[in-house]
């Protein structure tokens, strides 16, 4: 086969010229361009696979790993926990006895140990989002998700499910990628305003947003990339059904809702909007920074964690979800 090495500039057609080069010489072989690109329709293109999306649950403060996942029961009574450990369905895998339902699935998980990050004494999620203790400098993972994959279908590239107001902290800024790619916070922006105004179709909507942007180009260039892009993605989400019901937990069984339980329902708003398109979406389940009622509180949550993390991994692999879904807790 004839390959031409060097660069390789796309033409019009997104075929490049090295690959036109490398045909002609396929061709001697009774190959012809046709024949490639015919074959080239036929095949699965990356773009028709489906498309992967991460969610990130944060647990504030860390929950004590000695009282959930890592328990240490030959240990002296002053350093393991009070609580006992189980069996999993994974040999050798214990984790805590509050957790039964994460015992039963041990098999689809993976438990990292001995990440350790450098004491910088902050609760804030911003090291585990840009992988930088210097907060407000770099921007969280996300962001650069949605600055690298542009929109799709009306829903964002990145949400966020872990606040709202008053308690918005700026830690899931996108500093340098530019304000458009701010996570979509349904919790702070509100969802009561992600729906057309009665007696508007969506083919009047563009009507009117083509008018708006005729209206309004020396704006949006003085602004570059700052506001204008944000209007576009709510007038895109408005006129999309598929936006709109992503956010639509009314959609979801009462019973599937009650699998989750009220605690962890963002983790089924999470599930949908993975489903439905959205590449990041990022949680906050509870506050573990408990010290002294560490015993208390972690007896409380662990419980609603491990409820609802059931609920989410079975989800995923119920849906054929699995291998396009990541969870990171």
């Amino acid at each position: 086969m004839l390959s031409i090495l060097g660069r390789g500039a796309k033409l019009c057609d997104g075929v490049t010229r090295r690959e036109v080069l490398r045909v002609g010489g396929l061709a001697v072989a009774g190959l012809s361009l046709a024949d490639v690109l015919r074959l080239r329709a036929a095949s699965p293109s990356p773009a028709a696979a489906r498309e992967k999306a991460v969610i990130m649950v944060w647990l504030r403060g860390g929950a004590s790993h000695i009282d959930s996942y890592d328990m240490k029961p030959d240990a002296p009574a002053e350093i393991r926990g009070e609580f006992r450990p189980i069996k999993t369905n994974v040999p050798g895998i214990q984790v805590c006895e509050h957790m039964p339902l994460h015992a039963k699935m041990m098999d689809k998980l993976a438990v990292i140990r001995g990440i350790q990050s450098v004491d910088i004494g902050d609760h804030t999620p911003h090291y585990i989002l840009t992988g930088f203790p210097d907060r407000g400098k770099r921007p969280v993972f996300g962001s650069v998700v949605s600055h690298l994959r542009p929109q799709a279908g009306g829903l964002p590239r990145y949400a966020s499910l872990m606040y709202e107001p008053p308690g918005l902290y700026d830690t899931e800024g996108p500093t340098y990628c530019g304000p458009a790619h701010r996570p979509f916070a349904p919790k702070a922006e509100g969802l009561a305003n992600l729906s057309l105004t009665k007696g508007v179709t969506p083919d009047q909507l563009r009507d009117r947003t083509r008018l708006l942007d005729t209206f309004d180009t020396v704006v949006r260039e003085a602004d570059a990339g700052g506001t204008d892009p944000f209007r576009r993605r709510a007038l895109e989400m408005i006129a999309s059904p598929k936006a709109r019901d992503a956010f639509d937990l009314s959609k979801e069984k009462p019973a599937d809702r009650e699998r989750y339980g009220k605690y962890c329902e963002s983790l089924l708003m999470a599930r949908r909007l993975a489903e439905a398109g959205v590449s990041v979406v990022t949680c906050k389940l509870g506050d573990w920074d408990t010290h002294e009622k560490n015993f208390i509180d972690h007896k409380d949550q662990l419980p609603k964690l491990d409820r609802g993390l059931h609920a989410l991994v079975t989800d995923l692999y119920d849906r054929g979800l699995e291998k396009d879904v990541a969870v990171v807790v």
